[in-house]
């Protein structure tokens, strides 16, 4: 998976596909968590649907696939590993899926105080 190296501050939040802008921090570790889940096609399906549909009840392991992940707190995704999970990963038809980085193309990294 493709790691960028980006200059950054504490303060940094980065620009999603989706157009959330989360800190550059949750960006990498989120998307360190998903590698794991690149090879499990279920737990990934599961994680994106939980990240749809709050209610969705995960199947089997995957939830605590997730809870171990640090993806997963409970039942609940926090709203910024949400939007990273909605911005990285794309469904190709059935069960098929790739991760890629979510930062929206041309984004520069913005500092807010």
């Amino acid at each position: 998976m493709f790691t960028p190296k980006l200059q950054s501050t504490p303060t940094t939040l980065i620009k999603l596909k989706n157009g959330a802008e989360v800190s550059e921090a949750a960006l990498l570790s989120t998307m360190k968590a998903l590698e794991s889940f690149e090879k499990n096609v279920l737990a990934l399906y599961e994680l994106l649907e939980k990240c749809r549909n709050p209610e969705h009840k995960m199947f089997g392991n995957t939830k605590k696939l997730a809870e171990d992940a640090g993806l997963l707190i409970g039942d609940k995704i926090h709203q910024d590993t949400k939007n990273i999970i909605l911005s990285a990963v794309e469904s190709h038809g059935s069960l098929k899926f790739s991760v890629s980085m979510p930062i929206e193309e041309k984004s520069t990294p913005s500092n807010k105080k």
